[in-house]
């Protein structure tokens, strides 16, 4: 449990730093340095978006093969 808890946090942690330097770091540039950001924050919710899209069309799979079984 603490093995998971602590990749959890190290997850969230690595994230939140990456977003908190690239904020910072777009705050102070112009738009030809913009590109030195850590992550493309768009790509990354178009990515979330698509796997969370997946994972939900799996869970509904599975329930409804659970329900044939039943």
């Amino acid at each position: 449990m603490n093995l998971l808890l602590g990749l959890v946090i190290g997850v969230l942690l690595t994230i939140g730093t990456a977003f908190i330097a690239d904020a910072f770091t777009a705050g102070e540039v112009t738009s030809e340095t913009c590109s030195k950001q850590i992550v493309n924050w768009d790509v990354a919710k178009e990515r979330l978006h698509d796997s969370r899209a997946s994972i939900q069309t799996g869970w509904d799979r599975l329930k409804n093969g659970l329900r044939s079984l039943e």
